[in-house]
């Protein structure tokens, strides 16, 4: 355990509390312009594609991404609008 400075502490990415995906978080992290590649063996979920996390990011935070499907579906390329 150590101490650190606020600058350190900006750079750290965090979770807020309760049970949240890796990937929600790293969608939420972030900024406008930044674009995220998204491959399928990081998305473990077998139920929905990530445009159902997107989706609900854009509600919970009132931000603009788009999420598409790369044509031979080895991932999605997430970016932030807005």
């Amino acid at each position: 355990m150590r101490r650190i400075s606020k600058k350190e502490a900006e750079k750290l990415k965090t979770q807020m509390g309760g049970k949240r995906s890796r990937v929600r978080a790293e969608i939420e992290f972030l900024e406008v312009g930044d674009i995220m590649l998204l491959e399928r063996q990081d998305w473990t979920q077998t139920t929905h594609a990530p445009t159902r996390i997107v989706q609900q990011v854009e509600i919970a935070l009132k931000r603009k991404y788009t999420c598409e499907r790369l044509i031979d579906s080895t991932g999605w390329v997430i970016e932030r609008k807005e």
